[in-house]
């Protein structure tokens, strides 16, 4: 008898507050921002955990290598490396150019955006939320969860 009253105390308890059985909603959305130096890990599982989560990852490398390639085998006289820089630039097309600039400093605006002030970063539901100095995103999915769950 004392077996199905705690049974039924536990059901009650269970259909009266939802919240006790519900896993935590996950985050709407999740941004990664990183160097060469702070790759982060485990994106893969996490995106399996879950798919429906948009997950948009930012190397702050990219405007560096962007440069490194539009530069590449410039002669040293500044006139000549000008000449065949705009000559590239120009081969580029004006539209992808600019799309690829866009692209390479994505990342550094919504840093900015953000106020982030060091790197590793991961930014949960549009800035709501932060994990800094995290490489792991299963490591920084569990410090957000578990934040969430402090009053």
């Amino acid at each position: 008898m004392l077996k199905a009253h705690r049974l039924l105390a536990l059901l009650l308890a269970l259909a009266v507050c939802p919240a006790a059985w519900a896993a935590d909603p996950p985050p709407a959305r999740i941004e990664v921002f990183y160097d060469a130096s702070t790759a982060p890990l485990s994106v893969e599982a996490v995106r399996q955990e879950l798919p429906d989560v948009p997950i948009a990852l930012y190397d702050l490398n990219v405007p560096d290598a962007l440069e490194k390639e539009l530069s590449r085998g410039l002669p040293a006289d500044l006139e000549q490396a000008r000449r065949i820089a705009l000559k590239r630039l120009e081969a580029m097309g004006r539209d992808a150019l600019k799309e690829r600039f866009a692209a390479a400093y994505r990342g550094h605006v919504k840093a900015v955006e953000y106020g982030l002030d060091r790197y590793p970063a991961v930014v949960f539901d549009g800035g709501e939320s932060v994990v800094y100095g995290v490489r792991d995103l299963r490591e920084a999915l569990a410090l957000y969860r578990r934040a969430k769950e402090v009053p």
